[in-house]
C-alpha cells in the first residue's frame, strides 16, 4: 500500500476528501524530530463538519464565502482577521468583507498561516421542532493532533505513572515507579470480594 504525498504551495479553499482517504497536515519543514520527520499537527474532521450546501442561492453569492467550503488556508495578513461581516447579509453582490479575496495565489511556503475551517450542521425541519426546536443533535467538532511533533509518545513523559505486576502463586503485587515516589497519594489495589464477608469466600 503506498501514500500520496503533496505540499500546497498556494492559498486555497478545499473539502474534506471523501471516506476520510487524505489527511491534512500543517508542516514546518525547518524543523525535523528524532526520525528525520517533519514536525507538524493534523487537522482531523470530527462530527458534523459540514458547509453551505446552496452555493448558488442569490441570497449567498458573493457574502457567504467563507461557508462554501470545509477547510481553507491563507497568508497571514493583519489586515484580514475576520471572514464575514455582520453587514455582509445586505450585500450579497459586493459584500463589505469578501473572503474569497484572501485567495489571490499568494505562496505560503515558509509563511505564518491561517487554517480556516467550518464547523455548523444543516437543520431539517420536523414536527418535534413544535413548540420549541431542540438542538440536541446540534454538535460539532474538529481535532488538532500532533504528526511527528514528538519524538515518542507522550504518555511516557507522565511522571505518575506505574507498571503494576502480579505475583501469580502469592498474589503480591510490585511497583515500578520510575524514581518518582507518590507519597501522598499511595496505589492501594485490594480485592473488593474480600469486603463482602459472610456473602463470597475468598
Amino acid at each position: 500500500m503506498g501514500m500520496n504525498i503533496s505540499i500546497l504551495q498556494t492559498e486555497k479553499q478545499f473539502n474534506w476528501a471523501p471516506n476520510n482517504e487524505a489527511m491534512y497536515v500543517v508542516l514546518n519543514p525547518n524543523k525535523t524530530n528524532a526520525w528525520g520527520e517533519m514536525r507538524g499537527y493534523r487537522i482531523v474532521p470530527g462530527r458534523s463538519d459540514i458547509h453551505l450546501s446552496t452555493l448558488n442561492s442569490p441570497w449567498s453569492l458573493k457574502n457567504s464565502e467563507f461557508a462554501k467550503t470545509h477547510l481553507a488556508v491563507s497568508r497571514q495578513h493583519d489586515t484580514e482577521v475576520f471572514a464575514n461581516s455582520v453587514q455582509n447579509a445586505n450585500l450579497p453582490w459586493a459584500p463589505q468583507q469578501d473572503f474569497s479575496k484572501f485567495f489571490d495565489g499568494e505562496s505560503i511556503e515558509d509563511e505564518d498561516l491561517v487554517v480556516w475551517f467550518n464547523l455548523g450542521m444543516h437543520h431539517y425541519t420536523r414536527s418535534e421542532d413544535v413548540p420549541v426546536t431542540l438542538y440536541t443533535e446540534a454538535y460539532s467538532s474538529i481535532v488538532f493532533a500532533p504528526q511527528n511533533f514528538f519524538d515518542r509518545a507522550q504518555d511516557g513523559d507522565l511522571l505518575n505513572r506505574r507498571w503494576i505486576e502480579v505475583n501469580a502463586s502469592t498474589g503480591d503485587l510490585t511497583y515500578k515507579t520510575y524514581g518518582v515516589g507518590l507519597e501522598i497519594f499511595p496505589v492501594q489495589l485490594s480485592e473488593p470480594a474480600e469486603q463482602i464477608l459472610g456473602v463470597v469466600n475468598v
